[in-house]
């Protein structure tokens, strides 16, 4: 079993449904083949596809869709959507290859075109509101680029603390915001083993191991991500965004370990029709944990509903 499981899905529910499809023999043979029965996943019947996950089904409001960081999970987003808007859903996008074997993407182009359609699948129609933390956030402008393409409104591109591949340069080195002595595209160079270090790391903030879990534990939690990561990493550090004709809002961590120069809108609105910077509480990791996300939740709240009631005909 994927130690990851206990992480991306949301309760023993889901974890047991996936368990009988990943391991239909095996579950039959120590549980009956009643135990397949009923395998009606709660993701599916909240949202109809299997990237998709339901973090908060509540609110007449469309859904914010946020799509994941490198990794593939999406449990970075749970604390953000116990304090999100009581009116307005939150779903998760998770990456493929997550529970087993799965074809992955070999561009972010073909990754955003999976993702696209998975989304529409829960709306079927815009206007959207699309975004990500870290690089889910660049996954997700590629994301809203399509959807514009096919026709569609994106009314909002909402980026959590993301940078674009392109943005380091001599005097402005984005990942030590990060807290990386690396660049995306450097990062993006190593092999997976030699990525461990920064996955480590990645995992340990994000909650999912500690420094007291078991020596195994922590192995299997990063043999499950490893292999993304990298794929997630690599495809990013190609990936040549285009213009979009949307407006953004990306919030900045007010806690950098260091400041370098370069434009405060990260050079988003050299892509986007406009870009509102809005600065919270916390690091790049603990913005969207708490206590922190509390206000992250507060303000993203208050964009939204701005710009919802600018929607609204006077």
């Amino acid at each position: 079993m994927p130690t990851v499981l206990l992480f991306d899905l949301a309760d023993i529910r889901q974890i047991a449904q996936r368990l009988g499809e990943l391991h239909p023999a095996a579950v039959t043979a120590r549980f009956g083949e009643e135990s397949l029965v009923a395998s009606d996943s709660a993701d599916a019947e909240k949202t109809g596809h299997p990237l998709l996950v339901a973090l908060k089904t509540t609110g007449s409001r469309s859904p914010l869709f946020l799509i994941h960081p490198p990794g593939g999970i999406v449990v970075c987003y749970t604390a953000l959507a116990h304090h999100f808007d009581e009116q307005r859903p939150l779903i998760g996008i998770r990456s493929r290859g997550l529970h087993g074997t799965e074809e992955l993407p070999e561009t972010l182009e073909e990754m955003a075109s999976d993702y696209a359609a998975a989304l529409r699948t829960a709306q079927p129609t815009g206007p959207y509101l699309i975004g990500g933390w870290s690089l889910g956030g660049v996954i997700a402008s590629e994301v809203a680029r399509q959807l514009l393409a096919a026709g569609e409104q994106v009314e909002r591109l909402i980026l959590f603390d993301s940078a674009l591949p392109d943005s380091d340069s001599a005097d402005h080195h984005v990942g030590q915001e990060y807290g990386l002595d690396l660049s995306l595209a450097e990062l993006g160079e190593l092999s997976a083993t030699d990525q461990l270090p920064f996955l480590y790391d990645h995992a340990r903030r994000m909650g999912l191991i500690n420094e007291t879990a078991p020596e195994e534990l922590v192995s299997r939690v990063l043999a499950d991500l490893q292999k993304l990561f990298a794929h997630h990493v690599r495809l990013c550090s190609q990936f040549q965004p285009h213009p979009i004709d949307t407006d953004g809002v990306l919030f900045r961590p007010l806690d950098i370990p260091v400041k370098t120069a370069g434009p405060v809108d990260r050079g988003w609105g050299e892509l986007l029709r406009s870009v509102e910077v809005c600065e919270v509480p916390g690091h790049h990791h603990s913005m969207v944990a708490l206590p922190h996300v509390t206000a992250l939740a507060a303000i993203l709240t208050d964009v939204l509903t701005a710009a919802a009631e600018e929607r609204v005909p006077r």
